[in-house]
């Protein structure tokens, strides 16, 4: 079986588990998902700023040495 298969079949068992599972305990798992995704989106847009932040800073410093 190569990689990409045998991921394939996991994702399908969690896929039929999930299904399986009571309407409280799939919106406790999509709502933690949700959360997760807005948590990296906030981190991605730290780190963005954050980066443009030091370039400017490093771009003003070497400006102010020459």
């Amino acid at each position: 079986m190569t990689a990409k298969a045998k991921k394939r079949e996991i994702i399908e068992n969690v896929a039929e588990k999930f299904l399986l599972l009571s309407e409280s305990d799939k919106s406790f798992i999509a709502g933690y998902l949700a959360g997760k995704e807005e948590e990296c989106a906030k981190w991605k847009q730290i780190m963005v700023h954050g980066m443009q932040g030091s370039v400017s800073s490093i771009i003003q410093g070497s400006a102010n040495h020459e």
